[in-house]
């Protein structure tokens, strides 16, 4: 199980509409991602550490309420 954490500083009016972190890790393992080692809200989305669906490590940015992806950066191999 990913490791979970909330961000201070972001209200709740705005996370009021936001996917929960369940809801997004749903979305992705649809999309073939897997291996997530990390869910964490930000101040306007979220920041996720996984596999990719060709089994790259990748950190991704994700829209907090679509739940589509808006940048991944490929890591390097520890």
């Amino acid at each position: 199980m990913p490791a979970m954490a909330q961000t201070a500083g972001t209200s709740a009016a705005t996370q009021a509409n936001w996917l929960t972190m369940q809801q997004v890790q749903t979305k992705l393992e649809a999309a073939g991602y897997r291996d997530f080692e990390k869910i964490e809200r930000d101040s306007d989305k979220y920041e996720v550490k996984a596999t990719d669906p060709q089994g790259k490590r990748v950190e991704l940015d994700i829209d907090p309420m679509t739940g589509d992806v808006l940048k991944t950066e490929v890591k390097r191999s520890k």
